[in-house]
């Protein structure tokens, strides 16, 4: 029965004197309320306007794709087995509510989506724990390998300050402690003691330029240069240094060389330090030559040695911090192992490119290409 009806009815029965109230309608809309002499209010609806009012709410609230929740009123039979059926409540005691799942399968998809999202999540979660673990790996690997570095550091610098130290050393205490020395003797000591001062500046100063670059505290300005006057300095410092014969070594330049941006004093530094090399891993008699060419937009320069070459296994390596491939040789020659890396870090700062090609028993050639200063272009450092 309408709500409009029920109120109607009521109020032509005469029943508001009786009840000593007013029924009026409330704000809702098709809901009527009568208040009584007790201040109790009750609300007159009719059950279609409930079940309307219940659908609305599980609609907006309760929107559930698959799942009807419906009013079961009294004898009334469903067709669906229902999930879920409770009491209306005391005021409807022979009405139930019903949660009737249209597919029963429903629960199982859904299921099925909230596993496979927390599989999604546990895979991830386990793929950023083996991402950080190898980050931690390596990082832990680094400490180790700087650790170790830092111990062949020490090491191998020490040796080699105190045999040169130790050498001179001696040949002061001869020298003071020997009476009527003649000039050839005197000579001769002095001579090995200036070599062994050379070879001691020589360690110095490729500890310090490691340690510049280590650190990012070197600065090169690059200039046009004439190539010619680099090669003809280094050559000549190198000559006076070894006092050399020209059949021990020699220098060839090439005409019409183009100029190149360098940092002159610095690829001076690289060039000698390649001459070293030769003449330390030479063959005797030496046979050490400095070459350059041009070709194109580049120079290179080459130095040629007839040494004892270089495995093909060690080739990659010999540009590692403190690596030296024959060791027994390496022990005799000197050095700390650093010479080739500091040539690799100048080339590199010009860019250019340092490569080595090298028989064993043979010899080695070691090849600087730099571009010329109308084809240089900067590197990204």
């Amino acid at each position: 029965m309408k709500a409009e009806v029920l109120a109607n009815q009521v109020n032509e029965a005469g029943l508001m004197d009786t009840m000593g109230s007013a029924l009026t309608q409330s704000s809702i809309e098709g809901v009527w309320q009568i208040t009584l002499s007790e201040n109790r209010v009750t609300a007159l609806f009719s059950s279609d306007f409930l079940e309307d009012v219940f659908q609305s709410f599980t609609s907006e609230y309760l929107s559930l794709q698959n799942i009807d929740v419906v009013w079961q009123k009294p004898g009334e039979l469903s067709n669906l087995q229902p999930f879920v059926s409770v009491s209306a409540g005391e005021f409807f005691p022979e009405w139930r509510l019903a949660l009737n799942l249209e597919d029963d399968r429903v629960l199982t998809s859904t299921m099925e989506q909230r596993v496979a999202l927390y599989t999604a999540l546990g895979a991830a979660m386990i793929t950023a724990s083996i991402l950080l673990s190898l980050w931690i790996a390596r990082l832990i690997q680094r400490n180790i390998n700087l650790a170790r570095l830092k111990d062949k550091l020490v090491a191998t610098v020490s040796h080699e300050l105190k045999t040169p130290v130790a050498s001179v050393r001696v040949l002061v205490d001869t020298l003071l402690d020997k009476s009527g020395l003649d000039e050839k003797q005197t000579r001769e000591y002095l001579e090995l003691i200036s070599r062994e001062n050379m070879r001691l500046s020589h360690v110095v100063d490729n500890f310090l330029a490691f340690s510049r670059m280590e650190r990012g505290k070197h600065r090169f300005v690059l200039k046009p240069t004439d190539a010619r006057i680099i090669a003809q300095d280094s050559a000549q410092t190198f000559r006076d240094r070894y006092e050399l014969r020209s059949e021990e070594f020699t220098l060839e330049i090439s005409n019409d060389l183009p100029e190149i941006l360098a940092d002159a004093e610095i690829l001076k530094t690289a060039l000698i330090n390649l001459l070293e090399n030769a003449f330390k891993y030479s063959g005797t008699p030496h046979r050490i030559r400095l070459r350059v060419t041009s070709a194109g937009d580049s120079l290179t320069f080459f130095v040629q040695d007839n040494g004892i070459g270089i495995r093909p296994r060690d080739k990659q390596k010999i540009f590692d911090r403190f690596y030296r491939a024959n060791q027994k040789l390496t022990r005799s020659a000197g050095g700390v192992g650093l010479g080739l890396s500091i040539v690799q870090f100048i080339v590199a700062e010009h860019n250019g490119q340092l490569s080595v090609k090298s028989e064993p028993d043979v010899g080695s050639t070691f090849s600087i290409v730099l571009p010329s200063k109308n084809h240089f272009m900067p590197s990204d450092s």
